[in-house]
């Protein structure tokens, strides 16, 4: 579970190399890295949560 959000960051960084100057994709791209980020940040929230 914790590969799937990171899998779509890296994807969305290789992207980004690739869509050159379109603004609207590289927002689109920079959105979905910080959904992902968020998803991980909460998955490793609950994982310290069931540490305790």
């Amino acid at each position: 579970e914790l590969r799937n959000p990171l899998a779509a960051i890296s994807s969305a960084l290789q992207l980004w190399g690739m869509v050159g100057n379109d603004a609207q994709r590289q927002q689109e791209l920079l959105a979905l890295g910080r959904r992902q980020v968020g998803n991980l940040t909460r998955l490793v929230d609950d994982l310290l949560d069931m540490a305790r």
